[in-house]
């Protein structure tokens, strides 16, 4: 997500916060990348002792360029509030990019791979509201990992204050069909893993992709 977020962009000194990073290490590759500046973490409670940590249960005192929002808005009990929150602190010439399900309009009675631990299953017609609702443009698109699914939900929701930056998505997709991410990691049972039912793998994306 940081990848595409920095390509759409398209100009140096970026400065990325990752919202809801919890105990990933993706900071630590998103630093690497040839635009990137900065890499901030953010969440709600302090979970490692590094330096430049976000509280995000905060109003923001700064903003970024980049925001990558990575399975973290499933997670939102009012997404009303908590996505007024979120867009707090981007750029108004940058960028939002999340990674989430959309709901497909089946039964949710039937669902055997809905999130452990989600609140919030959006549809197109909801996100689009909450973005006129915080003046925000959106678009969706399909990370790479979807490919061969045959029916995918996965996608890649992209928010931006400004309509020059959501145009450069449009450019972006032009050329390119699926938005860059990483291989889904599947864990083993033998190994001793839990099993992952409930967590589809192509909806888990790096928030490097």
């Amino acid at each position: 997500m940081a990848k595409l977020a920095a390509a759409v962009l398209g100009r140096p000194r970026l400065d990325v916060l990752l919202y809801g990073a919890g105990h990933g290490l993706d900071h630590l590759d998103i630093a690497q990348l040839p635009r990137v500046r900065r890499v901030a973490v953010g969440d709600a409670v302090r979970l490692r002792d590094e330096p430049d940590v976000v509280d995000t249960s905060r109003p923001s005192k700064e903003t970024f360029d980049i925001v990558v929002a990575g399975g973290a808005i499933e997670q939102f009990r009012a997404p009303r509030k908590d996505f007024a929150q979120l867009f707090g602190f981007v750029h108004r010439a940058g960028i939002v990019v999340c990674s989430t399900d959309i709901y497909d309009g089946g039964d949710l009675g039937q669902r055997s791979d809905i999130f452990r631990g989600a609140f919030s299953y959006y549809t197109p017609e909801a996100l689009r509201r909450i973005a006129k609702a915080n003046r925000m443009h959106v678009d969706f698109r399909l990370p790479a990992a979807s490919k061969g699914v045959a029916r995918p939900r996965a996608r890649y929701v992209i928010f931006s204050h400004s309509q020059d930056v959501m145009e450069s998505v449009c450019d972006f997709f032009g050329r390119t069909a699926y938005a860059p991410s990483e291989k889904p990691i599947r864990r083993s049972r033998a190994a001793g893993a839990a099993p992952r039912a409930a967590v589809p793998a192509d909806t888990r994306p790096s928030a490097l992709g």
